[in-house]
């Protein structure tokens, strides 16, 4: 009697074992993504999206960084605002100008 509960329990444990590491990868690839800003039209360079190509073995390849010409922090270039030969990180700065 006793055996049969521990065989069904040990079933039980083992399919949870293996079961919850699949379950969640499966999630995990299912869940959507975040979804990218979009600049307004016109003050995103149109040469930016050429760096986003995807590599060979599949992940995204490295993009160029650009400093804000008005607080400093750098940004991808393609998720940048340009104004001009100046890059902003957020279309607040751009619309104030650089520093």
């Amino acid at each position: 009697m006793w055996s049969r509960w521990l065989f069904w329990g040990f079933l039980i444990w083992l399919a949870w074992r293996w079961g919850s590491p699949i379950l969640a990868r499966l999630r995990q690839d299912s869940a959507p993504g975040p979804t990218p800003r979009a600049p307004p039209p016109g003050s995103v360079d149109p040469g930016a999206g050429s760096a986003a190509s995807a590599s060979p073995s599949g992940t995204e390849a490295f993009q160029e960084m650009v400093r804000c010409a008005r607080c400093g922090v750098y940004t991808l270039r393609s998720e940048s605002y340009l104004q001009g030969q100046q890059f902003y990180c957020c279309d607040e700065h751009r619309r104030a100008g650089a520093r």
